[in-house]
């Protein structure tokens, strides 16, 4: 089993988003899920005052105000300000058309989030599970769900995950050649790390060891034991740039190996690196 190694590597590294041309190569979003845990204050509202004088901040956000019509998290307020990417004339657009709002105040200002939820046929939120919400009343049921599940508020740990190419296709970010979603750090992942450790994939097993990291037990480390022999390789160098010797490189056997290792766990080194003469 083989793939090409600069487009795996980058993934693996999590060199993320990448563009070329205008177009990202990978991109990287977050889950409702985390949005949720993360958020110090979550509610539902429309678009306050704007301020059309108000200049953007080091970071190019704008403070947005919002009225209240709902608290789902935090505490009750009637206005709740964040920082937002977006121009004054498009907040004037909104709140002319009077749009409704799920808006998360989370601890860092370039994290805030206003998702529309007026926006038909546009809304696209994707859960920790790789669903793809696309309507007002799905975003609220989930977000809900997520904050009875998961009711801490703010820096919740995460862990990014590669989103399929056949459910990425079917997003905005279908131009994308890697989407990838931040989620919490759960026993959702665990177990989803499970089955991914057994995926035809080589980046869901890359994902999976990473994932488990988080979570060392006896069946971890046996799960993750099972890597050391993967035969799939990335090239590291064609053959018919090296005199027809093909250098192959055994990437999750290397994660592998490195995780049991930090874990202390005994275990011989597998076969990371060779190099094969291929014939003509």
């Amino acid at each position: 089993m083989k793939t090409n190694l600069l487009l795996i590597s980058l993934l693996i590294l999590g060199v993320f988003p990448v563009t070329v041309i205008g177009q990202p190569l990978f991109f990287s979003v977050d889950s409702i899920d985390l949005m949720m845990a993360d958020g110090q204050a979550v509610a539902i509202g429309t678009l306050g005052e704007i301020d059309a004088s108000q200049k953007r901040d080091d970071y190019g956000l704008n403070g947005v105000e919002f009225v209240i019509t709902e608290m789902l998290k935090g505490k009750p307020c009637k206005r709740l300000t964040v920082r937002l990417n977006i121009m004054v004339e498009e907040l004037q657009r909104m709140k002319a058309a009077g749009s409704r709002f799920l808006i998360v105040d989370r601890n860092c200002p370039i994290d805030d989030r206003a998702i529309n939820l007026s926006d038909t046929g546009k809304i696209e939120v994707l859960t920790a599970d790789f669903t793809v919400l696309r309507s007002a009343k799905e975003v609220i049921a989930a977000a809900r769900e997520a904050i009875r599940r998961t009711p801490m508020v703010g820096n919740s740990p995460s862990f990014r995950l590669s989103v399929p190419y056949e459910i990425a296709a079917t997003t905005k970010w279908k131009g994308c050649h890697g989407l990838s979603i931040h989620v919490p750090i759960d026993r959702r992942l665990e177990v989803r790390a499970y089955k991914m450790i057994e995926s035809d994939m080589l980046l869901d097993r890359s994902d999976a060891i990473k994932a488990l990291a988080h979570f060392k037990s006896p069946r971890a480390i046996a799960a993750i034991r099972t890597q050391l022999t993967d035969p799939a390789y990335a090239y590291h160098t064609h053959a018919i740039h090296n005199d027809g010797v093909e250098i192959r490189v055994y990437l999750t056997r290397r994660e592998a190996y490195q995780l049991l290792k930090r874990w202390g766990v005994e275990v011989e080194k597998p076969v990371i690196k060779e190099s094969v003469r291929v014939k003509e």
